[in-house]
């Protein structure tokens, strides 16, 4: 059913991002230990795949960001005499200021991606954190950079209930409109309306968030936050038609 189908997308967005390990690539750094990292999850919607937990599963939903591994984080609270992109990625991931500022101070590459194109913006974005965001910003990251699957900081900002970090981005110049590679493309404002997500819709819909814009057999992002059970988002939606 279709309104399963959505459901499935945004469900396992949340519940497998988790448990996707580490945030470099297969191959460790010259400056990092080794990662155990798996595939992570592509899209379920045209797959009409049920949630899982599963990490090794190639064409399942789209997560937003990695996730560390704590135990096995190079960086802990003991001073670190030098830091990789890699440990940026993470301390961005779990918004840890400090090693951010040293990183950044070290001259790490702000834009070096991990698994699959994602940057230390993306990672911040997704949790929220939104100082770690401005000041990521302030250091050049790229705020219409898109990773492998065509998402863009904005679009891992908007899964959350993270309208502050929304309008960080958006004030940046982040596209409100841009759509990913998926077949059929997401914009940021699906997403949300998907998470039902109220505040970061009416962020969005102030930037000038088109609802017009389709996803598959022609639903908008009214149409997903309906079938998802967002009545809030849905009415708010219609009353921007």
């Amino acid at each position: 059913m279709k309104s399963n189908r959505i459901s499935y997308c945004f469900f396992i967005v949340l519940s497998s991002v988790l448990l996707i390990s580490a945030c470099g690539d297969n191959t460790p750094s010259q400056n990092s230990e080794s990662e155990s990292e798996q595939s992570p999850p592509e899209s379920a919607l045209d797959s009409g795949q049920s949630p899982s937990n599963s990490e090794t599963e190639s064409e399942q939903a789209p997560s937003y960001a990695e996730s560390e591994n704590e135990p096995s984080s190079r960086v802990d609270e003991q001073a670190v005499s030098e830091l990789n992109a890699q440990d940026l990625r993470e301390a961005s991931l779990n918004g840890r200021m400090a090693v951010v500022r040293e990183a950044l101070g070290q001259q790490v590459d702000v834009q070096e991606p991990g698994q699959i194109g994602r940057t230390a913006l993306m990672l911040a974005s997704y949790n929220g954190h939104a100082d770690i965001v401005r000041i990521l910003m302030d250091h050049g990251a790229d705020v219409q950079r898109q990773d492998e699957r065509g998402l863009t900081p904005l679009m891992y900002a908007a899964s959350g209930p993270f309208p502050d970090t929304v309008e960080l981005l958006l004030d940046e110049g982040a596209e409100v409109n841009a759509t990913d590679h998926g077949q059929p493309s997401r914009t940021a404002l699906m997403f949300a309306a998907g998470e039902g997500n109220l505040e970061v819709v009416s962020v969005l819909l102030d930037a000038g968030a088109d609802i017009s814009i389709e996803y598959a057999d022609g639903e908008t992002a009214l149409e997903i936050a309906a079938d998802n059970g967002h009545m809030e988002v849905a009415n708010l939606l219609n009353e921007n038609l």
